[in-house]
């Protein structure tokens, strides 16, 4: 291993002056657990379990090959292979292992600088989940990685643990920062290049939050590409429906407060509207002819109709008392409709009703009853 001690000035801007390196093993003669020292850019190898998929495009990079402006963080190669012994071919040629800038060290090698300034730190090789974990920091930090890139590299400092709630615990995260990242990785391949996409600014591609729904889907990542898209659809309408709807139930309680009438009676007049709105609203002043099958003043049809809608009657119920409207007049409380007569049946509907859907039922009443009298 070889290494010779850094020029503060170097780092600031200032070319590095050539050295020669000698080669020796370990870090047993540091001083301290943080050295600066120079080493030669073909005795580093970089992290073997860099979060980073790739190095991307370098030439941001190209002015390394004269000036150095940050050092690169390493552990020796002899406490790497404390945590990671199966992968001793692999380092076979290195002294050093790159923990934080690989991409400078790619560059580096890339456009013909021979050393570089490196802190060596093996504390940080104390286990693999530290290990992970310095990596990750840096590059989050940087904003170097996309969605996916961070989720597989907390999923791999999580599987250090012994289970994910040990994992946030030691590492200060929480049980579900944790299954938020966790859920990207059950998309399928495609989804994830598209939540990649959207991160680099294509409005195409598919969002982080619309992602983690779907992610959060049970079995989600037994599905095709194709059937995960069709999923989030689904999801998402209904999602738009469970909007829709809470909006309608907000609009109730607003009527009800108006009208000064109670959400029960608001909600028994919409029902009963949305049975009888096929027809468009009249003129005022429509009359229409008695019905066949009326008698004694009474509208057997249309309460039976009307209760089949709202079953409570005077028999499951006490008729509670009316309370005054907006206007003063009073809201009458749905009861057993056929014990009415049809002005009471007459009055009870307009008070549950706009003037609108009053028009729109008396419309709908009228072609019922020239239907019925073979006149329609």
């Amino acid at each position: 291993m070889a290494g010779r001690r850094v020029n503060v000035a170097d780092l600031l801007g200032k070319p590095a002056a050539p050295a020669e390196n000698r080669d020796f093993e370990g870090a047993s003669d540091s001083s301290g657990p943080d050295r600066l020292i120079y080493v030669k850019t073909a005795r580093l190898a970089p992290n073997p379990h860099n979060p980073r998929d790739g190095v991307g495009d370098l030439s941001d990079l190209s002015s390394i090959a004269e000036i150095q402006r940050q050092s690169l963080l390493v552990v020796t190669r002899a406490a790497y292979l404390l945590l990671y012994p199966d992968e001793a071919e692999q380092l076979r040629g290195s002294d050093f292992i790159v923990v934080n800038g690989c991409r400078r060290h790619a560059a580096a090698v890339e456009f013909g600088r021979a050393e570089l300034a490196c802190a060596v730190n093996d504390t940080v090789a104390r286990s693999r989940a530290a290990l992970l974990r310095a990596a990750l920091d840096e590059n989050v930090e940087r904003k170097d990685l996309d969605p996916i890139e961070e989720a597989k590299a907390v999923m791999a400092i999580v599987a250090e643990y012994p289970t994910a709630k040990a994992a946030a615990e030691a590492e200060g995260w929480t049980g579900a920062w944790i299954s938020q990242r966790k859920s990207l990785l059950k998309l399928h391949p495609d989804l994830q290049a598209m939540v990649r996409a959207h991160a680099a600014g294509d409005e195409s591609g598919l969002s982080i939050r619309r992602a983690r729904r779907l992610g959060a889907v049970k079995d989600i990542e037994e599905l095709t590409a194709e059937q995960q898209l069709m999923r989030l659809a689904d999801i998402e309408r209904g999602d738009s429906a469970k909007k829709a709807a809470g909006r309608q139930s907000a609009a109730v309680d607003q009527a009800a407060d108006a009208n000064g009438t109670s959400e029960g009676q608001v909600q028994e007049a919409a029902e009963f509207t949305a049975v009888n709105s096929g027809a468009r609203p009249s003129a005022a002043g429509v009359s229409a002819p008695a019905a066949p099958g009326m008698q004694e003043g009474r509208a057997p049809g249309a309460a039976a109709e009307f209760t089949a809608v709202n079953p409570a009657s005077t028999a499951d119920r006490p008729v509670p008392k009316q309370s005054a409207g907006a206007t003063g007049t009073p809201a009458p409380t749905l009861v057993d409709l056929a014990a009415l007569t049809i002005d009471e049946l007459a009055q009870a509907i307009f008070s549950a009703l706009s003037i609108d859907d009053a028009y729109r039922l008396a419309d709908a009443l009228a072609t019922k009853v020239l239907e019925s009298s073979g006149e329609g």
